[in-house]
């Protein structure tokens, strides 16, 4: 009975026993399947972790693509600009091209125009504005050779003056009728002064005698050439009114052989006495011998005091009315 008991308990033990078995074998079971979802999750993470690194990938390999086409395309735009750039360069040229031909065209049609015979009316017109221009061109130059009339003809105490070129510069002519030998001619006498300053040249002559001597200072050899146009002025004037006169000198000096005529000497002979440097051009008389004219020049203007003694000369001969019996004493 006891072993019965025993057995039993022992049946008992062992199925006690066995129930904590079972219990073991259902925590391992459990333990395996959290490791198997474990492992699970390990594997959708990995594969989660492989599909996002390639998806990483497979962004990156397309922004490199997209990289590649937008510089791709960045230099077909650059091409593209290039040619089209290339291409309004041409058009420019073109338009030039066809510019110039145009003005070429242009220039060729004028010339072709110009080249063209005139019409009737327009030949006309050209050769009516011709006239009118040489009709302008002759009243000009018909006025300008009256202004230089008036200019070289002219009037002067009652003598007829015109002025004449002469070489380098001019002479004023003026007629005069003369008797030589009881024979009257006309004589022109040529002033190398202009006769409308001989009123600034007093001339006070109350007696007009008959001269034989032209007479002049030693200092009017530094006059050169004016002196001898001075006295061949006078000596010409006088001969052509028949009366001779020889040159002579106040003084003598350097040894020469001419008259010494002064107006002290020339007491019953007329002098003309000619003096070169003065402070003032004029003609009188001497007080002491009334035979006796001194011309008196201002720096060698001797040219200037002869020629206004022989105007002088010439207003007593024409108008004797106003000089009276001057000239009878000049003629002797």
């Amino acid at each position: 009975m006891e072993e019965d008991n025993n057995e039993k308990d022992s049946v008992q033990d062992s199925e006690e026993n066995y129930e904590p078995s079972y219990d073991s074998e259902v925590e391992g079971s459990d333990t395996q399947e959290e490791t198997s979802e474990a492992q699970e999750e390990i594997k959708e993470e990995s594969e989660v972790e492989v599909q996002e690194e390639v998806k990483v990938e497979e962004k990156k390999a397309e922004e490199d693509s997209i990289s590649e086409d937008n510089q791709d395309n960045q230099e077909e735009k650059k091409e593209k600009e290039v040619k089209e750039e290339k291409k309004e360069e041409k058009k420019e040229e073109d338009k030039e091209e066809k510019q110039e031909e145009k003005k070429e065209e242009k220039k060729e049609k004028e010339e072709k125009k110009e080249k063209k015979p005139m019409k009737k009316s327009t030949l006309g017109w050209i050769v009516f504005g011709i006239i009118i221009v040489l009709v302008i061109a002759a009243l000009i130059f018909l006025f300008f050779v009256g202004e230089q009339h008036k200019e070289i003809s002219f009037v002067y105490n009652g003598f007829n003056f015109r002025k004449m070129p002469l070489g380098s510069g001019f002479v004023y002519e003026t007629p005069l009728t003369l008797v030589k030998n009881g024979v009257p001619y006309d004589y022109i006498f040529k002033f190398r002064t202009d006769p409308r300053i001989f009123g600034e040249i007093p001339a006070n002559i109350s007696k007009l005698s008959a001269m034989n001597y032209f007479s002049f200072t030693p200092e009017t050899t530094e006059c050169s050439g004016a002196a001898l146009v001075a006295t061949f002025q006078i000596g010409q004037f006088l001969d052509a009114m028949g009366i001779e006169i020889e040159p002579a000198v106040t003084e003598n000096f350097s040894g020469n052989n001419i008259t010494v005529i002064n107006c002290s000497s020339a007491l019953s002979s007329g002098a003309i006495i000619l003096k070169p440097f003065s402070n003032e051009t004029k003609i009188y008389v001497d007080e002491e011998n009334p035979n006796c004219v001194i011309l008196e020049a201002k720096n060698c203007s001797v040219i200037e005091v002869s020629e206004r003694y022989i105007f002088a000369v010439m207003q007593a001969y024409k108008r004797p009315d106003q000089f009276g019996d001057l000239f009878k004493n000049f003629s002797g």
